[in-house]
């Protein structure tokens, strides 16, 4: 078969499931021929090899039940940058791109020549404080996540990013971390106290009716789903946060577009945290919470 007439093919049977056929045909023909989408047209007539013909189909079959391009392409462009990701690893959202340009803004603010260190929480692919790692020279980074598969995921992309010497990584529950667990950082120059935690937290409450199909189906629901109509992990990570990050230190999150001022009451119900902010997302919703450490330490009587 011929890469247009397959092209063609692939865009048809794709119609019925998917919004983009066309693109995601040229995206999983040219992945699988290691050719840019517009060389697909240069070799249009060209006949494909039976084995390389075999592995579009499977891939098409793969998107045609609705499995998300990301996964069946094992890759994903956050930023700058392209992050390698799997099945049982959240894919990076357009959106949460903003998290990270927050988080620049404030660390320029910062003007520091020292070491700074960032905690991301629930780290997934490391899209976020990678991300981070990549747009400054002086950081260091620790990503935790509950699942192994995200772990392996984000060394992976630190490796292909060039910037494993400093990346930290710790497979644990973030529910159940504390200051003790930053203990093994110490050879790394680390003083005991982060500059920054950020995070995309789990915030869907699993009563949501509006999630995607595909993102049930498919993306690892201890990534989505939370207690406590989506809460739980805010409350839980406020408090992991407020506990390890230096006075005037800086947290920030990512939530739903209906949650802004249950996430505020929540930082302000902790006694951590001042300066608490909404912040919008490309749409105008609200999808960010800003907060800053109170140079005061949270009362323990």
């Amino acid at each position: 078969m011929k890469i247009l007439d397959l092209v063609t093919q692939a865009t048809l049977f794709l119609k019925a499931t998917s919004p983009s056929a066309r693109l995601d045909a040229e995206l999983i023909i040219s992945d699988t021929l290691s050719l840019r989408r517009e060389d697909l047209y240069i070799h249009s007539e060209k006949i494909l090899p039976p084995a390389i013909l075999s592995q579009c189909l499977q891939k098409i079959e793969r998107r045609i039940q609705n499995e998300p391009i990301a996964y069946i392409l094992n890759k994903k462009d956050f930023l700058n940058y392209t992050f390698f990701v799997q099945p049982g690893v959240l894919i990076p959202r357009p959106e949460t791109e903003l998290l990270v340009e927050y988080a620049l803004h404030w660390i320029e603010q910062q003007n520091s020549q020292h070491p700074l260190w960032a905690l991301d929480l629930g780290c997934g692919s490391g899209c976020i404080g990678l991300s981070l790692l990549k747009e400054v020279s002086n950081l260091q980074l620790v990503s935790v996540d509950i699942s192994a598969v995200a772990i392996a995921t984000a060394q992976k992309n630190a490796e292909l990013l060039d910037v494993k010497d400093r990346s930290s990584f710790i497979l644990k529950n973030a529910d159940e971390m504390d200051f003790r667990d930053f203990d093994f950082l110490k050879e790394k120059g680390f003083s005991g106290q982060l500059d920054i935690v950020i995070s995309n937290p789990p915030y869907i409450s699993k009563s949501d009716p509006n999630v995607q199909d595909s993102v049930k189906k498919f993306e690892p629901h201890e990534a989505l789903y939370c207690e406590e109509q989506g809460l739980e992990k805010m409350k839980k990570w406020t408090n992991l946060a407020g506990s390890v990050l230096r006075p005037q230190g800086l947290w920030i999150f990512e939530i739903g577009s209906l949650q802004g001022e249950m996430a505020k009451r929540i930082l302000q119900e902790s006694d951590f945290f001042e300066n608490i902010e909404l912040a919008q997302d490309y749409s105008g919703k609200d999808r960010f919470l800003i907060s800053h450490k109170k140079q005061t330490q949270k009362s323990t009587n």
